[in-house]
């Protein structure tokens, strides 16, 4: 159509959105974040997953799952993570 722009997005970090999104089948998850994007994730609850091979990368990448919105108290589990964005550092953290 006339005016009509379409757009193509290429590179590593769709790649991986790609396979992540197709791992949450295999795992039961409906959404999964690589340790990257964990560590800039602002107020929610992660659950670690593991590390995955990924088709197109030499390193194993870490997993997580999310749990939802952060909790304060936390469930204790050394699976789970809390993590805060920027703000916090950028890091995750066991409850």
């Amino acid at each position: 159509a006339k005016g009509r722009l379409s757009y193509t997005v290429h590179g590593d970090a769709v790649n991986l959105a790609a396979r992540l999104e197709a791992l949450n089948k295999e795992l039961g998850t409906r959404i999964l974040v690589s340790g990257a994007t964990a560590g800039r994730v602002d107020g929610f609850d992660l659950e670690a997953k593991g590390e995955v091979s990924v088709r197109g990368r030499s390193e194993r990448v870490a997993v997580y799952a999310l749990r939802g919105p952060a909790s304060r108290g936390g469930t204790g589990s050394s699976a789970s993570l809390s993590c805060r964005g920027k703000g916090g550092g950028g890091r995750c953290r066991a409850p």
